[in-house]
């Protein structure tokens, strides 16, 4: 009569890869979170980007009256931006109360409000690392209806900005470059 079964040895054996296995795939699985992390926050920029300038070219209102262009105002070192509405017409995000004018009117709102349409936050652990060309800190991307034209500032043909995260690994950076005809881009 033969025996059919697994000896002591080869059950210990199994049991310890499996328990390798799995201690090799949590560990890359957490590294992999913090690159999606970073790469979910390089496409929400470049989706809010994108949103701007639907909303120039829509000409959507603000507070009940129709604006003309729409923004992204970015601060390095900053884990969060502000979509803006360009109130006064200077293509930058101006922080304080400011008039809005009616752009088919030219009234002007009785009461005054921050060109602030909202502040987003990227993931948490990814920050905007760099702006190109060097922005002293802050960069203003703009878009004037009707076209929509874009204006950078400080002036530029193309900028580029980074988001960093930590991953497994050390820090990782996406690329965003947007360019003075509106095209978005995410890049590795």
């Amino acid at each position: 009569m033969k025996n059919k079964g697994f000896t002591l040895i080869e059950l210990v054996v199994v049991v310890s890869v499996i328990a390798i296995l799995s201690v090799v795939f949590l560990a890359n699985y957490r590294g992999g979170e913090g690159d999606f992390a970073l790469k979910r926050s390089a496409h929400r920029l470049a989706q809010d980007i994108r949103d701007a300038e639907e909303r120039s070219t829509a000409t959507q209102d603000f507070k009940g009256i129709y604006q003309g262009g729409y923004g992204i105002f970015l601060t390095e070192g900053s884990s969060s931006y502000i979509l803006f509405v360009d109130c006064n017409g200077d293509g930058l995000y101006n922080e304080g109360a400011y008039n809005c004018q009616d752009c088919t009117s030219g009234s002007c709102i009785a009461s005054s409000f921050t060109e602030e349409v909202e502040s987003l936050s990227l993931e948490e652990g990814s920050l905007i690392s760099n702006l190109v060309p060097d922005t002293s800190g802050n960069l203003s991307i703009s878009f004037i209806p009707p076209d929509p034209s874009v204006l950078f500032s400080p002036d530029a043909s193309e900028i580029t900005i980074q988001i960093q995260g930590d991953a497994a690994g050390g820090t990782k950076t996406e690329t965003i470059r947007v360019n003075e005809v509106g095209l978005i881009t995410v890049v590795q």
